[in-house]
């Protein structure tokens, strides 16, 4: 099972001697049956969403968390979904 990682980047970077910042996983979504994938957030304060795919053939599905990792929603049976864009004022 896998599950989107959500990481906070912690700047501790050091421009002038090249050292990379380090990045800390803080929250897990609740898993996926099979390949999690493009994530996209939709920022709406308090009720932001995180939403993201499963690929994984027939099977694959839409898959929407709060900002918690806790699933709020799914389509599932989707031929392979890619790529998750949410656009607002369409």
């Amino acid at each position: 099972m896998n599950s989107l990682l959500f990481s906070i980047l912690l700047l501790n970077s050091n421009a002038a001697t090249g050292i990379l910042p380090t990045v800390v996983p803080v929250l897990f979504t609740s898993p996926v049956i099979n390949d999690s994938d493009d994530p996209a957030i939709f920022y709406n304060g308090a009720k932001s969403l995180i939403v993201g795919t499963d690929k994984e053939g027939k099977v694959g599905g839409l898959f929407v968390w709060n900002l918690e990792g806790k699933q709020v929603s799914r389509s599932e049976f989707l031929d392979r979904p890619n790529n998750v864009d949410l656009v607002t004022n369409f």
